[in-house]
């Protein structure tokens, strides 16, 4: 969100990611020039986004289950995350048309993503829906650490996990601590 100067409200705004994408033939490398929006989120990662392992999500079979880890991980001092149902259909870029019942939205969507993160990552998580009405409008999550130790980037598991799945076929997944970043 941004605050429109005119306004003084908040506003959304959308923009393209990438500038300028290229392939280098025969070395199988993608070069990529970020937008000078995106540039100045890049620059304030560490600080202000939440980061996690490769690890905690990579046997994560759901994009949504991944994209709502990101999410709860966000809120895993606090403990419990409340989402708003459209909010999230929104996030995770759910079409309209697609899981209209509510009861599929959980089965396919919350349900699955909740199993993966318990299954896959360091985080234990529940969820209760919410009811405004008769209709369930908010999912309340709780959240708990699983008793890992903290680990961080470029540790050597990580570099493990990351030779693994290279190893499994996968392409090459950049280090953002060890590796050149001069290349991205």
């Amino acid at each position: 969100y941004e605050t429109d100067e005119d306004t003084g409200k908040e506003q959304v705004s959308k923009t393209r990611w990438i500038s300028k994408a290229s392939y280098v033939d025969g070395a199988g490398r993608i070069k990529v020039v970020f937008t000078s929006d995106v540039i100045k989120y890049v620059t304030r990662l560490e600080s202000e986004f939440t980061s996690y392992q490769l690890e905690k999500v990579g046997n994560m079979t759901s994009a949504y289950a991944v994209r709502i880890y990101e999410l709860l991980a966000q809120h895993r001092e606090i403990g419990n995350r409340t989402l708003n149902m459209a909010w999230l259909r929104e996030t995770l870029q759910i079409a309209p048309d697609e899981y209209k019942l509510t009861t599929n939205f959980i089965r396919k969507v919350i349900e699955v993503a909740v199993e993966q993160i318990n299954k896959h990552s360091d985080l234990t998580v529940s969820y209760k829906p919410v009811k405004t009405g008769r209709a369930i409008t908010d999912f309340a999550f709780k959240i708990k650490e699983k008793g890992t130790k903290g680990k961080t980037a470029g540790s050597p598991s990580d570099q493990a996990y990351r030779d693994k799945l290279e190893a499994a076929g996968q392409q090459r997944i950049p280090d953002p601590v060890t590796d050149d970043q001069e290349e991205f």
